[in-house]
């Protein structure tokens, strides 16, 4: 995905189950992946506050092997719809 500002074109289903595959693939507790997709417009407003190169920073935070899976769960998506 070349512009992650096209998350923002996702519906609120389609950005939840972004968020539920990525927070899998990191490993994190399901739990914490269901209050991150409470508030969809939320996540689309923090999405559409950072730039390109913010969104990498952060998911690069997870260390080599995470952020290429986060990046082929975005690759996925795109592909997909």
């Amino acid at each position: 995905m070349s512009n992650y500002k096209d998350l923002n074109k996702l519906s609120d289903s389609q950005l939840r189950g972004l968020v539920c595959d990525i927070t899998k693939a990191l490993g994190a507790d399901p739990k914490r992946a269901a209050h991150l997709t409470q508030d969809p417009q939320k996540l689309k407003n923090l999405i559409s506050g950072m730039e390109n190169k913010d969104i990498e920073a952060l998911i690069n935070r997870a260390g080599k092997d995470k952020a290429k899976q986060i990046y082929e769960v975005l690759e996925r998506r795109g592909s997909n719809g």
